[in-house]
């Protein structure tokens, strides 16, 4: 004859207290290091965003300061003076009346057109573009979330139309307590100068 058991608790299907606690004690340990995983992740792809991002904007403004200075008009001088650079190029719908360069000699290119007075120069942490040193043809060339907040420019003292421009820029990525900061360094001349 056979015996029953007579402990029935092992015999019974399911799981204890203490099975369905470590369980769930593991389940949200795992959920814990997956989320801090995937916040780390979006935390560095944020940040990688901003860096782009500033360095592409510092680039575009860098990159349309060098090509107007490319289209100088070495006919006049160019002045780079700390975080000012003033220069002049030919446009056939500008002339600038009642400026300094009325007074000045005209330079044969002048005469297929009108000259413009270019000035750039760092205001309120972004860059402005003056024409005929008029500030209603002003703008600015720097998006608003890109802080500049370095600008120079100079001369190369042997050679007078090379000029050096500097720009330093900052932005805040989002949750980040210090900026991500860029720095870049070009040298340009004019088309129509000496060659370099």
């Amino acid at each position: 004859m056979k015996r029953k058991p007579t402990n029935t608790r092992r015999l019974s299907k399911g799981f204890t207290l203490i099975e369905v606690m470590v369980t769930l004690l593991i389940f949200v340990m795992a959920m814990g290091m997956l989320t801090s995983l995937i916040t780390k992740g979006f935390q560095t792809y944020s940040q990688g965003k901003t860096m782009t991002t500033l360095q592409d904007e510092t680039r575009k403004a860098i990159n349309t300061i060098s090509s107007e200075i490319r289209e100088a008009d070495t006919a006049y001088p160019i002045t780079a003076n700390g975080d000012i650079l003033t220069f002049t190029k030919v446009d056939p719908f500008t002339y600038c009346s009642g400026s300094t360069l009325e007074q000045q000699v005209s330079s044969p290119s002048s005469s297929t057109g009108g000259t413009e007075q270019v000035e750039y120069f760092l205001s309120n942490n972004q860059i402005i573009r003056e024409v005929c040193g008029n500030p209603d043809d002003s703008f600015i060339i720097t998006p608003p979330q890109i802080k500049v907040t370095a600008l120079s420019f100079s001369n190369n003292a042997a050679l007078p139309n090379l000029i050096t421009i500097n720009m330093q820029t900052e932005e805040y990525a989002s949750g980040e307590k210090r900026p991500k900061i860029y720095n870049l360094r070009t040298e340009v001349a004019p088309r129509s100068g000496e060659n370099y």
